[in-house]
């Protein structure tokens, strides 16, 4: 690597980190939609393009760390997977906060006289399955995300304007796939501002409390792989297989009310400088 990147790196690691993981993802993303578009079908080579991209925030923080810290920065980096011992409250917050404003998105739903359809208790093991089956795609994002931004933002920013950075370069990385077939509350509808806005909205409220329950798990990436395939899972929607499209993108535009609640609640709670009571690391470096 030459020596004015490998500087501008060391200079700027984390602005690095957030390019490289846009470049990435881009590269792939970008052609596959384009081809979806103009031929009105997913090209098969779309979707392992599409699952390798979501890696890329990993790669990226791989790779910066790699040759800004080395091994022992990279040994370092991985072992932030392995932080499980943080107490059970702290996996209830993972598991059970995306349930719990899916339900009273639902609510809010019922009572504007919107219906649900039919509730079928036997398809409870398609609600559990389905976050199981996303959870090697999230452990591509995280360590990026969480693991490697989420601390270096916070050497410089307090926890809150961290997560608002973070949520919204977290949203536009998404960009791409506002025009495919799936992958944001977007996709499949009219990219317009509206719509836009109303994503940054939830992924910043996502990142303010996916930054709390990181703060106070000692910096456990597995608990933020947890909250991020539960969230980005089929949620509560098997137990309504009559539900038509239509009341779910309602109910996802209306969960943005509950969500924040629980912002505004952590907020107050906990702090808007650290979103937690204890320590944030702080160890000195540059943005």
């Amino acid at each position: 690597m030459s020596d004015p990147l490998k500087s501008f790196m060391k200079q700027h690691p984390v602005a690095s980190f957030f390019v490289l993981a846009y470049a990435i993802s881009w590269v792939l993303w970008v052609p596959a939609v384009l081809v979806w578009k103009l031929s009105d079908q997913m090209p098969w080579w779309g979707m392992p393009a599409y699952l390798v991209g979501t890696f890329a925030p990993t790669f990226a923080a791989l790779a910066v760390t790699g040759i800004l810290e080395g091994k022992p920065g990279v040994k370092k980096l991985l072992a932030r997977f392995l932080v499980w011992r943080v107490g059970l409250r702290w996996y209830l917050v993972a598991l059970l906060l995306t349930p719990v404003a899916l339900l009273a998105a639902m609510g809010i739903y019922v009572l504007q006289g919107g219906a649900l359809g039919r509730f079928d208790a036997g398809q409870w093991y398609a609600v559990l399955l389905g976050p199981v089956f996303a959870l090697p795609f999230f452990v591509g994002e995280e360590l990026g995300w969480r693991g490697y931004a989420l601390p270096k933002l916070q050497r410089k920013y307090s926890a809150l304007w961290s997560s608002i950075i973070l949520g919204v370069l977290w949203t536009f990385w998404h960009t791409p796939a506002f025009w495919a077939p799936s992958g944001t509350p977007i996709s499949g509808g009219p990219v317009t501002l509206l719509a836009v806005g109303r994503y940054v909205i939830l992924m910043i409220g996502l990142t303010i409390l996916m930054t709390w329950l990181y703060n106070n798990t000692k910096e456990s990436v597995l608990l933020a792989v947890l909250f991020h395939a539960v969230f980005t899972g089929p949620g509560l929607s098997p137990l309504f297989p009559d539900i038509s499209s239509n009341a779910f993108n309602q109910i996802v535009k209306l969960v943005i009310i509950p969500l924040w609640v629980m912002v505004v609640l952590v907020i107050a709670l906990f702090g808007a400088a650290r979103l937690s009571r204890k320590p944030v690391s702080q160890e000195p470096g540059e943005v």
